[in-house]
């Protein structure tokens, strides 16, 4: 009887143990998941499902910010965003990425009275969703990297900046350390620039970039809009879409040494997917590529000391914009025809105003194998040669924007690195190890409680 007893209670504590890692497991799962909010007109709840969802946009980003990890706000259907009569909103700072999405069927419908700026708290995506304003918005990104993904809807007067006015948190001779980046993939705005007029003396100590691609149309892309602003360099990435005015490091005519604005190096890049037949359809002056500033030709990188503005354009294209008249040469200090990493490209054209450049003719030259005559040795060590194989280069684009129903490709920011370990794998491996071996010490006790029952009845 005793040991009947006893074996049910070991096999209990034995099962035990053993789900422990299977529940851990789970839980990291979820974890990696991220988390669901909703918000809805009408809705008092708190967030965690639809039919519990917050009556307001602001309500669900207060709400994101005390979460960790990454969290995606989903509006359902038309959503009011009332800020009162205040022209600006800054968002609670997040740890993880931020996604506001539609669905496909969302709207978010600004309905102040002022242009207002939307300040960011963090790394935030924008995707299948419509956003409607009766004036103005400013998407304010703060230094954090913002993307507008697939699906954007415009519906209104809508720009982006980095920086902007006295809203942004990075102002009065701030310097931001570290890379920033902005890409947008839909919807229409009027600007996308690092910095807005007004910004006062922000400079980032790292690089910025700017990417559009998709189905994104732009009228003016820059590293600023205005004054007081600088940063060590800046890549300025057209990979689809259409800029309708102008591409610049910086917007302002006239700038010299004294009161020049923008990036120190700054590289534009125009990949085979932007096709230059369906850009900068705006009026002169301020049509086109600059190097330096917009609607300046005389503006040269070589009057301002320390500056450098190179135009990279992807073999496919290069002849198609060289030759659209859109390119101001003059205001680049090199322009290349192709597009590599840290920017080299096997051939470089030189500052022209003529767009046709002819490619010269490239000979293979022979290579002859010298004869080799093996000696005879008794015992020797033969030592290889040693080959070095040409460094690779990896074409510093983004991939193509997808069509509809085909899933958005990543944008190119950064080099992909190794996932790391998630949650799952963290969690469930060291309680499994502790699993087993609780499970061993339960055997070892179990045999000696069987070892003294047949002692005592012995």
């Amino acid at each position: 009887m005793r040991k009947s007893v006893f074996l049910t209670v070991f096999s209990l504590l034995l099962a035990v143990l053993l789900c422990l890692p299977l529940a851990a497991a789970n839980e990291g799962s979820a974890r990696e998941a991220g988390t669901d909010l909703y918000v809805k007109a009408g809705g008092n709840g708190d967030g965690s499902s639809e039919a519990k969802a917050f009556g307001t946009l602001q309500d669900a980003a207060t709400k994101a910010a005390t979460l960790d990890g990454d969290v995606t706000i989903h509006v359902v259907g038309a959503v009011d965003f009332d800020l009162g009569g205040v022209n600006s909103y800054v968002m609670p700072e997040h740890s993880g990425t931020l996604t506001i999405t539609g669905d496909g069927s969302g709207k978010i419908n600004d309905i102040n009275s002022v242009t207002h700026y939307w300040v960011l708290g963090g790394t935030t995506v924008f995707e299948n969703i419509t956003v409607g304003t009766t004036n103005s918005i400013f998407f304010i990104t703060d230094l954090y990297d913002f993307t507008v993904g697939e699906g954007f809807v415009t519906d209104g007067s809508m720009a982006i900046y980095g920086t902007a006015g006295n809203e942004s948190r990075h102002l009065d001779g701030t310097t931001y350390t570290g890379t920033h980046s902005i890409t947008v993939l839909s919807g229409y705005f009027t600007d996308l620039a690092i910095c807005r007029q007004n910004n006062k003396g922000t400079y980032v100590n790292g690089g910025v970039t700017l990417t559009v691609g998709g189905r994104a149309s732009i009228d003016v892309v820059g590293t600023t809009r205005g004054q007081f602003f600088g940063c060590d360099s800046s890549t300025i990435i057209l990979d689809g879409g259409q800029v309708n005015r102008f591409v610049a490091n910086a917007d302002r005519p006239g700038v010299t040494a004294s009161n020049f604005a923008g990036a120190k190096s700054c590289r534009i890049v125009i990949t085979e997917n932007f096709d230059v037949s369906k850009s900068f359809t705006g009026n002169p002056p301020y049509v086109g590529i600059y190097g330096v500033s917009a609607g300046d030709n005389s503006a040269a990188p070589k009057d301002i000391p320390g500056l450098s503005v190179t135009l990279e354009i992807a073999e496919e294209v290069y002849e198609k914009v060289m030759g659209s008249g859109v390119v101001h040469s003059a205001t680049f200090s090199e322009i290349k025809k192709g597009i590599t990493e840290g920017g080299d490209s096997s051939e470089s054209q030189p500052t022209v105003t003529e767009p046709t450049v002819t490619e010269p003719t490239v000979t293979e030259p022979t290579v002859t194998e010298p004869e080799v005559t093996e000696p005879t040795v008794t015992e020797s060590t033969v030592t290889e040669p040693e080959v070095t194989e040409p460094a690779a280069t990896k074409p510093e684009v983004t991939e193509p924007a997808p069509t509809e129903g085909e899933t958005a490709a990543p944008t190119e920011e950064s080099e992909t690195t190794p996932e790391a370990p998630s949650d799952k794998e963290g969690s469930w491996k060291p309680l499994y190890t502790v699993a087993i071996v609780a499970g061993v010490v339960v055997l070892a006790a179990g045999a000696t409680i069987l070892v003294l029952l047949k002692k005592k009845k012995s």
